[in-house]
């Protein structure tokens, strides 16, 4: 297995490659947080129209049922569930294009309440 050290702005990131060549990256730091998508949801045609011109282009979608479609993530470009690893409380991200990659965050809280994050990228 090769390790490399990666230069990080506020955390530690380290990566392995696997003898099957897959890549795992290790973020250990304060601020990470990769999974903070969100999109801006319409069900009026005007305002979707008038936020598309002005911009907001990629996070602004049109639905006919703004709340469901909301709630069940139906724009999101990854799928999000919780697990337990080792005790531990972990958000996975799969994305839903790509069969790829994984992404594991594991959200520790610290006495004194410090938080900090450790998150795994997986590559195929």
């Amino acid at each position: 297995m090769e390790k490399t050290d990666i230069k990080g702005i506020d955390s530690k990131i380290t990566s392995f490659i696997t003898s099957s060549s897959d890549t795992v990256y290790f973020e250990y730091g304060a601020y990470n947080n990769p999974f903070n998508e969100s999109k801006i949801i319409v069900n009026d045609s005007l305002i979707y129209k008038t936020l598309k011109e002005n911009s907001f282009s990629e996070s602004v979608v049109f639905s006919t049922n703004k709340e469901l479609d909301s709630n069940q993530g139906v724009f999101l470009d990854n799928y999000y569930y919780y697990d337990t690893i080792n005790n531990h409380i972990a958000k996975v991200m799969l994305p839903k294009k790509s069969k790829r990659d994984k992404w594991v965050y594991i959200l520790k809280m610290l006495m004194e309440r410090k938080i900090t994050f450790l998150f795994i990228h997986f590559i195929h």
